[in-house]
């Protein structure tokens, strides 16, 4: 029998609103039968190892600690007539997976109801014991209450309002344990164009986060940053640095947000977009596919381009040369190089991205037009030398 009461410093901080969700198992009765509870962490130690901290195995009386994987833990805690699980992420709650978080649920349920069943078959638990799910749910909200799943199941919006605190909840965050039950997994923007989930839940590629930076005002995209938490020395090195090139201003922002945390989502972005009342379609803008440019030889597109068109385009190009080198995937360290290299010769740093880029297999007029479509930049000189 384990009698070792929890002391360790680690709960409170695994608990906090900002790393973990937490899914209680209400039971019906008064306090849950002795044998229910022991049987329970046992199962959980089938499915899961225990987390090891300090050389410690993380086993108490009535609280476990459970590591599902490399950043996904879970916390079991047993009380009178609830179990408390806490699903926490090693860099905060937004990232936590919907797919851990439901198959957790999942397991966990089963095994509750399977081992009730068999205590009940033995005559060990009571008749309330006997109901097809021997508890029912409940959800922690992020002002710290407690709500019944069912009455935010079917809620309509996104935010479930708490009327105690004036407070609102992410619903996603709060139905992310029960996420084969929602019917869609889509989001919609206020211009009404549809986003998938899985979609929203991939890490942001360069080129988009040049495109949304782009759309978006040099003040919107410093909130945002603040909002994604990038420190306020980290943005005015960044202006310091590129205060003459707005646009490359922009994109460093959101560049450092994504390279200084090793999860991030575009539904992060989108979810702080939000937050500072910045347009959502602003986001949809960066998954619709643009169909090449009409006037231009069908035949020429699929062609290396020519000596003659590469060094003309250069005077065209401005100060776009860092937002053409990301729309061609060169990696940011590469084009600060080049930056360098050239010292600051915007011409010469043109020169040196479409000398490394015509080098690589697929360079082609079509994806070079693509790229000079997505910049608004360089598109006459396109007409100049490939018009049909």
């Amino acid at each position: 029998m384990i009698t070792t009461p929890c002391k360790s410093e680690w709960i409170l901080e695994l608990t906090s609103e900002e790393k973990s969700l937490c899914l209680i198992y209400n039971f019906e009765e008064d306090i849950i039968p002795t044998g229910l509870s022991y049987r329970i962490l046992s199962s959980c130690l089938c499915i899961w190892d225990l987390k090891t901290i300090k050389t410690h195995l993380q086993l108490f009386a009535g609280c476990a600690l459970f590591r599902i994987n490399q950043n996904h833990d879970l916390m079991l805690i047993l009380k009178k007539n609830k179990i408390a699980i806490y699903l926490v992420h090693a860099f905060g709650k937004s990232n936590i997976v919907r797919d851990v978080a439901t198959s957790t649920q999942e397991c966990l349920s089963v095994s509750i109801k399977k081992i009730s069943n068999i205590l009940n078959s033995a005559g060990r638990t009571s008749t309330s014991e006997m109901n097809d799910m021997p508890f029912t749910f409940q959800v922690k909200a992020s002002c710290g209450c407690y709500v019944n799943y069912v009455t935010i199941q079917n809620a309509p919006g996104d935010f479930w309002q708490c009327s105690e605190h004036t407070t609102s909840t992410d619903l996603k965050q709060m139905t992310i344990w029960f996420a084969k039950e929602r019917t869609e997994d889509i989001y919609t923007c206020r211009h009404g164009q549809v986003l998938k989930d899985a979609d929203l839940q991939k890490r942001p590629t360069n080129k988009q986060l040049a495109q949304l930076s782009r759309r978006l005002s040099k003040d919107s995209c410093k909130e945002l940053a603040i909002h994604l938490k990038v420190s306020e020395d980290t943005i005015q090195s960044i202006w310091d640095e590129y205060k003459h090139h707005v646009d490359d201003y922009k994109f460093m922002l959101l560049w450092k947000w994504k390279v200084n945390n090793r999860h991030t989502s575009l539904q992060d972005l989108l979810t702080a977009i939000r937050c500072i009342d910045e347009d959502d379609h602003k986001m949809c803008q960066m998954f619709i596919q643009e169909n090449c440019p009409r006037g231009i030889a069908e035949t020429a597109l699929n062609e290396i381009p020519k000596a003659t068109f590469l060094e003309d385009l250069i005077n065209h190009i401005g100060i776009e040369t860092f937002q053409l080198a990301i729309e061609l995937d060169f990696d940011i360290p590469d084009i600060e190089i080049i930056r360098f290299e050239s010292d600051c010769n915007l011409r010469s740093q043109t020169r040196k991205i479409l000398k490394r880029w015509i080098c690589r297999d697929g360079a082609s007029v079509r994806s070079l037009v693509e790229a000079l479509n997505h910049l608004q930049r360089g598109m006459d000189c396109v007409y100049k030398h490939y018009s049909e």
